[in-house]
């Protein structure tokens, strides 16, 4: 049968189609039909076309990602050996076209009578779109249709007269198995977006609270982690966006999606100037460096490291670095077992301190502890991104197996940190701000130096990760500036033919990119302990990413259905996440605001702590009066060594009669009473004796 004939028969069944056009177009109606597992294969006219091929015929773009279950319904044919892909040519929309290629449809591919795609636009006359789109394909990166980058995987590929042994070649490019937009891949970046820096001090807030809080909070963030990164996924195909921004301007107002871009931003400066504050440390104790030599580095791997890393376009361009990193931290976990077994459990430590919380825990250091949880699991923001990224086609059920793979990987490293880290350097004064200052009496021993690099590196990676949500919101505000829709700026961004050939929207992106990491440079130089940023960047800005918008997001939608019901079970649970989100937000932020270590000067250490003072006071040229003077936010040096178990430098102040009754901020703390309250039991005794 020649090109002509097989064109009068696609024009005679299109009466006989008509009622599939009408099904297939309308969302609701095919979401209906495939809750009610219709089979979307079985041929619908004369040319043998299903589901997927009828709404190709008919341009419907919208629809055509969930008919498409795997790459084999790509590669099924009809009686004619066509495909969807030269079906969607005879539509007049393009876009259909663009979509198909997407999801990895072979540009290249010809029916039975050897007609390539790309003849059935001219024929037909239809849209010069769809050959735009098929010549784009043939030899542009950006729709990743180079022979090398065509990775699809098939489980039923047997069915599409593939291979049966769980792969297929797509031309003559072959399957890979850590693909981009792959599940293991897709779950390794989603937890590497939440393992760095938080992973560092949960044995710190481990031994303040006891192991049975600890792993109650661990447990029920991972459940919460488990349905918010469903609430997302589900809300990002249904809408079919993929930034926050663009969801709360879908679902809501402009003005919403400003406000949760700005607390997006807010949370991912915020940890992002925490792994710089964790590679300075790590500078610190390898090589026992000054606080301005610290700055200098910190600027230099911010420069030279962090800013080339923030410019990758896709967020998948880091899964094998992703992998890497991962693995990295398991040597700290290594090395916190090492000094465990080298030295047995720390002589602070009894069963009592191991499984309760110590006496000076306040209200607000449980707060504070489940702050560094919400900020431990906090990958949210790259959800959308992420679930976009899926291939062959964006799905809640894949992106719920990408979650429960990452948030089970989180798990199982936060909850083996809290239990050896404890063991190993106990409770109170023996327990610093991070495990890489626990590690400082053991820095020259090679595996302890080789597992601090290898945290630096692990926590430089994150960085893309946090990076990325940044320019999805300086790109959103830019476009609503300039007044553009999201397909015209998408469009534009594919244009190649700019300035420096890159286009304006990328130079905008570079240039936002590398803004995010001067701004992150800055914070990690002016704040130094990491504590302070995690307890309050968890609860300000990770929670109402995490807990607050993606129950709004599934209201929003859920309202929009003709069955909506306030006693329905999904909406009493999005209400009951809603709830407790607010207050992690409101009460968390009190928290960690209350905190006395929350403050621009370099507490958390103890190694940075006072030293102009310590050398002062043991050379003897420290006057009783500036032994006694307040610094700028209040406190005096005691109040400092107080707030950090510093023993030594408390008892060289006391020693040269610093004043233990000395009152700090608007609760009036003394030295003594924050002792108590971070459960330094030395310190306390010391300040009793004097008192």
């Amino acid at each position: 049968m020649g090109i002509s004939a097989l064109k009068q028969m696609l024009l005679d069944t299109a009466s006989d189609i008509k009622l599939a056009k009408a099904e297939v177009k309308e969302m609701p109606t095919v979401k209906l039909l495939l809750s009610l597992s219709a089979d979307m294969h079985l041929p619908m006219d004369r040319l043998g076309s299903n589901a997927v091929m009828t709404a190709a015929r008919f341009g419907n773009h919208e629809v055509v990602p969930l008919l498409i279950a795997g790459p084999s319904d790509l590669l099924r044919q009809n009686f004619f050996g066509g495909r969807a892909l030269h079906v969607a040519s005879i539509s007049e929309n393009p876009q259909v076209t663009r979509t198909l290629l997407q999801m990895h449809s072979d540009p290249n591919v010809a029916t039975n009578i050897g007609c390539p795609v790309l003849c059935f636009s001219p024929q037909y006359g239809t849209d010069p779109g769809h050959i735009e789109y098929l010549l784009k394909a043939s030899r542009n990166a950006e729709m990743e249709m180079k022979q090398k980058d065509v990775e699809v995987c098939s489980q039923d590929s047997t069915a599409s007269g593939g291979s049966s042994k769980g792969s297929l070649s797509v031309g003559s490019a072959s399957v890979s198995k850590f693909r981009r937009g792959g599940i293991l891949p897709t779950a390794i970046c989603l937890s590497k977006a939440a393992i760095g820096a938080g992973v560092l001090s949960v044995a710190a807030h481990g031994a303040e609270v006891g192991a049975v809080y600890q792993f109650t909070c661990l447990i029920l963030g991972g459940l919460l982690t488990l349905a918010s990164i469903r609430m997302i996924a589900n809300a990002s195909v249904e809408t079919g966006c993929w930034s926050y921004e663009d969801i709360c301007d879908e679902l809501f107002h402009p003005s919403m999606s400003i406000f949760t871009g700005f607390i997006n931003v807010c949370n991912c400066l915020g940890s992002a100037a925490g792994y710089l504050i964790v590679c300075g440390q790590v500078f610190q104790v390898v090589f026992q460096a000054d606080d301005q030599a610290r700055k200098l580095f910190v600027v230099l791997v911010g420069v030279f490291v962090c800013g080339p890393l923030a410019l990758a376009r896709h967020v998948g361009f880091m899964r094998h670095l992703a992998a890497i990193s991962v693995g990295a931290l398991l040597l700290l976990v290594g090395s916190v077992v090492w000094y465990w077994g080298e030295h047995g459990i720390d002589e602070s430590l009894d069963v009592e301190s191991f499984l309760l919380p110590s006496s000076g825990a306040t209200v607000f250091t449980y707060m504070n502890s489940i702050n560094n949880m919400v900020f431990a699991y906090n990958n949210q923001f790259n959800v959308p991104q992420l679930t976009g990224e899926l291939t062959p086609v964006p799905s809640v059920r894949n992106m719920t197996k990408v979650a429960l793979l990452s948030t089970s990987l989180c798990f199982l490293l936060y909850g083996s940190v809290s239990i050896f880290g404890v063991l190993a350097f106990g409770v109170a004064d023996n327990q610093k701000d991070t495990l890489i200052l626990d590690l400082m009496p053991a820095r020259k021993e090679w595996h302890v130096v080789v597992s601090l690099f290898a945290v630096m590196f692990s926590v430089l990676t994150c960085f893309q990760f946090h990076v990325y949500p940044i320019r999805q919101f300086s790109a959103y505000a830019v476009r609503k500036l300039r007044g553009l829709p999201a397909k015209a700026a998408e469009e534009e961004e594919e244009v190649s033919d700019g300035c420096g050939g890159r286009s304006l929207a990328r130079w905008l992106d570079i240039a936002c990119a590398l803004g995010a990491v001067a701004v992150a440079i800055l914070i990690a130089v002016v704040v130094t302990s990491l504590r302070t940023i995690l307890d309050f960047i968890g609860a300000f800005a990770s929670a109402y990413i995490s807990y607050v918008v993606p129950p709004l997001w599934i209201l929003a939608l859920r309202r929009k259905g003709q069955t909506f019901s306030w006693r329905a079970p999904e909406i009493l649970f999005s209400l009951a996440l809603l709830s407790l989100g607010v207050f992690f937000f409101v009460f968390g932020t009190y928290s960690a605001r209350a905190d006395p270590n929350f403050s621009g000067q370099p507490v958390g250490s103890g190694v940075d702590l006072s030293k102009t003072w310590m050398k002062k006071v043991r050379e003897n040229s420290a006057s009783l009066a500036e032994i006694n003077l307040a610094l700028g936010n209040g406190g005096t040096p005691l109040h400092f060594a107080a707030l950090n178990g510093a023993l030594e430098i408390a008892q060289m102040l006391v020693q040269y009669k610093a004043n233990p009754k000395a009152a700090w901020g608007e609760q009036s703390r003394t030295p003594l009473q924050l002792a108590q309250e971070q459960g330094h039991a030395s310190l306390v005794k010391l300040l009793e004796e004097i008192g």
